[in-house]
């Protein structure tokens, strides 16, 4: 090879390098939250339902299996992200600080050596909601977990909801984080709202607490609501929040982020402040890609998920997640 070639290699490899660094530097900040349906370990812990989630369990569920199941969430983490992983990645459905730690420590993930946040919740089949964070974009001031209780059924326990107050590093803004997983519809729709009320009521209340001491605050607020945006609950959101306004934002590119009876709905969503909205312009998306989801024979798509039943599919979960993406706004 001459050294016309070599030094035209060179400087080819010296643009991308600087293309590459010039993206980082002035990437947008991003919050990812993924459902990523059962992420459970294969140990049979007493204190939480989780004896399906063994090799003895019904689905046989055992190591390979476990991770695989973390290198298919990575990836759709990865392919999220395209050249800039996400800054933060909440996640529903985990089971543990251990599941957490290997997915964002044992797979490609690695590499963004993302620090973690976890609370073990109360929830009875011991799935949790966690955060995931790139300690070099975002500083943790505070986190605390949110209990949810009903006064129907003083006994029943349910995942908690994760508050995380931070630092934009970039841009020196503190911003407060809301990480949600509301109670399922199991048992009916209408049945089971109270349930979804109750732990909408805890939002706004940790909410309030926060505008009471700055009236200006930035939040973002993402989450499986498991209702729809028009049903009671999420309603209850804007509407007790007037004052300080509580913005919903879409993607009009997907029709949702679940499949129930072959139709999309949008059961996880994405609400932010006025503040941030006028401090920021943002972006928000569904993550679709073709290899997330499965096919039918009448032409008709779902999130490609791990398990039908007890019948193992190797997939990655029943639901999308979903990206917002800001900018600060120069004045």
């Amino acid at each position: 090879m001459n050294f016309l070639v070599m030094n035209n290699i060179l400087i080819f490899w010296l643009l991308i390098l600087s293309l590459s660094a010039s993206a980082q530097q002035n990437a947008p900040f991003s919050l990812l939250f993924y459902n990523v349906e059962n992420l459970f370990d294969t140990i049979n812990s007493p204190q939480v339902r989780d004896g399906e989630f063994t090799p003895e369990g019904s689905k046989e569920w055992n190591t390979w299996r476990y991770y695989q199941k973390l290198n298919n969430l990575s990836k759709v983490i990865i392919a999220a992200g395209k050249w800039n992983p996400p800054d933060i990645i909440g996640v529903a459905e985990i089971e543990n600080k251990k599941c957490l730690r290997d997915l964002v420590g044992k797979t490609v993930l690695s590499k963004m050596r993302y620090s973690i946040i976890h609370h073990e919740s109360e929830d009875r089949r011991g799935i949790d909601v966690a955060m995931a964070y790139n300690p070099e974009t975002f500083q943790v001031l505070h986190d605390t977990a949110l209990p949810v209780r009903f006064k129907k059924q003083p006994q029943l326990r349910t995942r908690d909801i994760l508050h995380v107050t931070g630092i934009i590093r970039e841009w020196n803004d503190t911003i407060h984080v809301f990480m949600c997983h509301f109670p399922s519809r199991y048992g009916g729709t209408a049945q089971s709202e109270y349930k979804r009320i109750a732990a909408m009521n805890v939002l706004i209340d940790a909410i309030s607490t926060v505008y009471d001491n700055k009236p200006h605050a930035q939040i973002v607020i993402l989450g499986d609501f498991n209702d729809y945006p028009h049903n009671d609950a999420p309603q209850l959101l804007i509407s007790s929040l007037s004052e300080n306004k509580i913005i919903k934002v879409t993607d009009s590119l997907h029709e949702g982020t679940y499949v129930y009876k072959s139709v999309w709905n949008e059961l996880d969503h994405c609400y932010i402040s006025e503040t941030m909205s006028q401090n920021h312009s943002y972006y928000f998306s569904i993550i679709s890609h073709d290899f997330m989801l499965q096919e039918f024979k009448n032409g008709k798509t779902a999130p490609r998920r791990t398990y039908r039943g007890s019948y193992y599919l190797g997939g990655y979960s029943d639901h999308l997640p979903i990206m917002f993406r800001m900018q600060k706004k120069l004045k």
